[in-house]
């Protein structure tokens, strides 16, 4: 039989990544060194949070015949929306723009080199402080009965996830799986450099990564690092915690790089549970 290209997968990567870049590009435009200022910061932020949202939307609308059919026939409602303006633009936009005036965050350019390899060093340390902190032994006991009303609200949503249904989350539980990341880091920069601040596109490395393992689209360019999404399936993993609420706790898919066969049986399990036919391989049947 011949075969054809993957075409979704091609066309997730080239979109994902140059929305990405040209996203990201304009913000260091916007507010490198002197232009930053905690309304910008704010303006862009939500900004990133729209074209997140969108990014689910396009797909869901393009390839509705490839995405499963629990996030194509969920419709968007207003509690969605409360979510997003109540939690996220206000809750978390409130708190950049305290960051942002007290000097926590900042956006300081010195050369497109050293500035990149800051973001990128100050996300990992982040990422992983997260990962073996918060979602490797307090995300799990938010699943027993005992603590599970503060994380139920988010496992509302199952077969159906997506960006914008995964908005909703309780005040506290977005305090404790998100604030540790960021406390991570200070403490970091403070025994590096002298200085707690954190670079704000550090942060807003990591609400991208946050928003698209929740994404309609397995194949969304999470980590924006096509060798990274090639090696680790996050989305997969994540989207299959939702459905099965037990295992996939943590936010980095470690065994997909150290466990033999493990990203095949689970893209095999994303692919029963939500009936579709994804595959990862550049030419398929």
């Amino acid at each position: 039989m011949t075969k054809k290209l993957n075409f979704l997968l091609v066309f997730t990567q080239v979109f994902d990544n140059t929305m990405f870049f040209s996203l990201f590009s304009a913000f260091f435009y916007f507010m490198s060194n002197d232009n930053l200022t905690p309304l910008k910061a704010y303006l862009s932020f939500n900004i990133l949070l729209v074209v997140l949202n969108f990014h689910d939307f396009l797909y869901r609308k393009l390839f509705s015949n490839q995405i499963a059919k629990a996030k194509v026939e969920t419709p968007y409602t207003w509690d969605n929306l409360y979510y997003f303006i109540k939690l996220i633009s206000v809750v978390y936009g409130i708190s950049i723009v305290l960051f942002v005036n007290y000097g926590i965050l900042d956006f300081e350019y010195k050369s497109l080199p050293s500035t990149i390899g800051r973001i990128l060093l100050e996300y990992w340390v982040m990422s992983l402080g997260k990962d073996f902190t918060m979602m490797k032994f307090i995300h799990p006991l938010m699943h027993t009965p005992k603590w599970y009303f503060i994380h139920e609200l988010h496992h509302t949503i199952k077969k159906d996830t997506n960006v914008t249904s995964a908005m909703r989350v309780s005040f506290l539980d977005l305090i404790i799986e998100n604030v540790i990341g960021v406390a991570f880091i200070a403490m970091f920069n403070t025994m590096l450099y002298g200085t707690y601040s954190v670079h704000l596109l550090s942060f807003f490395y990591l609400v991208w990564t946050d928003a698209l393992i929740h994404s309609n689209n397995p194949y969304s360019a999470v980590f924006a690092n096509p060798i990274l999404d090639y090696l680790m399936k996050p989305n997969v993993e994540h989207n299959l915690h939702h459905i099965l609420l037990t295992d996939y706790y943590m936010i980095n898919s470690y065994q997909h790089l150290f466990v033999r066969g493990k990203i095949e049986k689970d893209i095999a399990l994303y692919n029963e549970l939500l009936e579709t036919k994804f595959s990862y391989d550049l030419f398929i049947e």
